[in-house]
């Protein structure tokens, strides 16, 4: 019977199921009812086929049902099921407040007409929130379902008042299988493994153990354990995972099967992209890993707009699916993987959308938090998922640092306090971490090794250099704009600008020696060419200091020290074009500073020149105009953020020729 096939297939109590108690009294199922529950599989079958169309793969190879093939981890979660006895596919969202005590006031969002369904048309999630017209005309369905006694509503709402006509299925078989040389099973291993043991416990967004399963079935050319054929979602997930680990490998090899680095990257990524399709053509868990692993792709290659392009498709895909959200999906299904898999992704992306974000100097796509009532994984536990929370509060921070240092309007006094809350904020969000993933948060060149220990695991010592990186990147632009703002003659809140200039100073420091330790300590991270970011921004800190300091006194200065360890550093990433050009540039400008001649004209020359390439200006006209879009006066202070983007801190240093634009690099621009 369908019903019994649907429990066996997917390991699970069958999603068409009614409430159980509704059936507790009695021995078995009767005949009656089963014919019912197949008179509606039926006819949930028909539907598509009376369009013209095969039908796909059914409901449980699709966002929620591949949640139920997540293994339990070590340390199960429990998981946020929503039970109710609603059999409708269209439930709204005041049932996901059902499990809530009897004692706890509900909000008053749980009479809206919030709901979540798939569209058997187009066979994509939908997410319809409070103020959605489907969720206006679903309440008029239960309505005159209510009025009908015993009468369910009749097709779906996300079908019946929206044209798809332009939204195609999320995929189109064939009837044959690709060859299984076409996802190199010989060489994809390699890739596969320097991915799951690097940048995947920085964000840890894809269960390990799925996708090796599934990528076997791949290598074999078979079905999954549930008799499935690997649908179109993880073959995207798939090449870019492999694009990922060619691009971040360390290459003892000059090439593989004649590609080098390049070569296997931006083939494996040209790949992942074509089976993206066109926006909108997937819409479910793996859609938007892999949007978030493009996008990572992207900021290792330098090319930050690209992944913020990439992450705003991961975004919008979850507020389209719902992923952001506990919304009652259907009876019986659950909110999550045992794993957590759905709420480890969502806030992942979360925080890389931040960071890409303030990078670039633009607002993220994020909206109120309040918009995002999925919980995210604990900060407890002996897995690599605790990082995931652990980056959501710094990222949370950053957002604050973002909106109320740049973006608002308001006095200097009134930034300088704000700015000493926010540090508090900050020290305090380091000091609430587990100890096994804590940095240390002062000090000198040891705890940039990361406080290392004899008995720690590896990934927690990695997330742990990781997040003093971020601590250090958030605090060196907390207190960037004091930093520029030191630079004018007439300085209201002298003491306070000064002691916030030292401390974007002493961050990005710290920043340059704790990348300089890590790329010591571990040969991998060399690949990881995102530091650039870190160390362009604070070498552009350190330059600007340098050029201020004596003639005479800079062959000797402390600042030239940390200077050379950055470039350095850019040095050792002489494969990455964009680092090389960066490091170019900052050490033709150290040596202009070093030559610069002893007279008065000769020095105003040089410090002017570098101020101009910096986009500072030393000297304001009318004293009050300060440095990169401040304007303090009658009207507050309002920084123009996009002024702020370090990637204009060097702007020759991104018109490269060579490296993989000269190939057809598909993030190229």
């Amino acid at each position: 019977m369908g019903i019994f096939h649907a429990r066996i297939a997917i390991g699970q109590e069958c999603i068409f199921r009614g409430d159980q108690s509704e059936f507790s009294d009695h021995p078995g199922y009767s005949i009656q009812y089963v014919r019912e529950l197949e008179r509606r599989l039926r006819k949930a079958k028909a539907a598509p086929q009376e369009q013209g169309r095969v039908v796909p793969r059914m409901l449980k190879d699709s966002l929620h049902a591949d949640l139920l093939s997540h293994p339990t981890t070590d340390e199960p979660h429990q998981r946020i099921g929503l039970q109710n006895g609603n059999t409708s596919n269209r439930l709204l969202g005041k049932d996901s407040f059902a499990t809530l005590p009897e004692d706890v006031e509900r909000p008053l969002e749980a009479s809206s007409n919030e709901f979540s369904d798939v569209n058997q048309k187009t066979w994509k999630f939908e997410f319809h929130g409070h103020t959605s017209l489907l969720g206006f005309l679903g309440r008029l369905l239960d309505i005159r379902a209510s009025n009908r006694q015993g009468e369910e509503p009749e097709g779906q709402i996300v079908e019946e008042f929206q044209n798809d006509r332009l939204s195609p299925p999320e995929e189109t078989p064939t009837g044959l299988p690709d060859p299984v040389e076409l996802y190199y099973p010989h060489h994809a291993i390699l890739f596969i493994d320097t991915y799951f043991k690097s940048l995947h416990y920085i964000y840890p967004v894809i269960d390990q153990y799925v996708f090796m399963e599934r990528s076997q079935a791949l290598w074999t050319g078979q079905n999954d354990k549930f008799g499935r054929p690997v649908h179109q979602g993880f073959k995207s997930l798939y090449f870019a995972v492999l694009s990922l680990g060619a691009l971040t490998r360390t290459w003892t090899e000059g090439s593989i099967n004649g590609m080098d680095r390049y070569g296997w990257s931006d083939m494996l990524f040209e790949k992942s992209e074509a089976l993206m399709g066109r926006p909108g053509s997937l819409s479910n868990l793996e859609a938007v890993q892999t949007l978030i692993l493009l996008a990572q792709i992207c900021q290792q290659q330098l090319n930050p707009n690209l992944a913020y392009t990439y992450l705003g498709q991961a975004v919008r895909t979850v507020f389209s699916a719902g992923m952001n959200r506990l919304t009652h999906f259907r009876s019986g299904f659950p909110q999550d993987s045992p794993g957590l898999v759905v709420s480890r992704t969502w806030w992942a992306l979360y925080s890389l959308e931040t960071e890409c974000s303030v990078m670039l100097g633009r607002p993220d796509i994020l909206g109120s938090d309040s918009c995002h009532n999925r919980p995210p994984p604990p900060l407890t536990g002996d897995t690599e998922a605790i990082i995931v929370p652990a980056m959501l509060g710094l990222s949370k921070i950053l957002r604050r640092i973002s909106k109320e240092m740049y973006w608002e309007h308001a006095g200097l006094g009134v930034k300088v306090e704000k700015a000493g809350a926010l540090e508090l904020e900050l020290d305090a969000w380091a000091a609430q971490l587990p100890a096994k993933i804590r940095p240390t948060v002062q000090g000198d060149t040891l705890p940039a090794l990361g406080g290392l220990t004899l008995n720690n695991h590896y990934w927690p010592e990695l997330q742990k250099l990781m997040l003093r990186l971020r601590y250090l990147h958030a605090k060196t632009i907390l207190f960037y704009l004091f930093f520029l703002h030191t630079q004018q003659k007439r300085r209201p809140h002298a003491e306070a600008l000064s002691i916030y200039a030292r401390k974007c100073t002493q961050s990005a420091v710290e920043l340059i020696e704790g990348i300089h330790a890590a790329y010591c300590l571990h040969h991998f991270f060399r690949t990881w060419w995102n530091n650039t970011t870190y160390i362009a921004f604070g070498l552009s800190i350190l330059l600007s200091l340098f050029a201020r300091e004596p003639i005479k006194a800079r062959p000797l200065s402390e600042n030239l020290a940390h200077i050379e360890k950055a470039l350095e550093l850019l040095e050792v990433m002489n494969e990455c074009s964009v680092a090389r050009n960066i490091g170019n540039l900052a050490r033709e400008l150290v040596d202009t500073l070093l030559t610069a001649r002893t007279d008065d004209q000769g020095s105003v020359e040089s410090l002017s020149q570098l101020d101009m390439s910096m986009g500072i200006n030393v000297e304001p006209p009318n004293q009050w105009d300060t440095p990169m879009g401040f304007d303090v006066g009658e009207g507050g202070m309002n920084v123009d953020f996009n002024s702020f983007n370090f990637f204009e801190t060097f702007p020759l240093a991104f018109e490269t020729t060579d490296g993989p634009e000269q190939n057809g690099n598909p993030w190229g621009q």
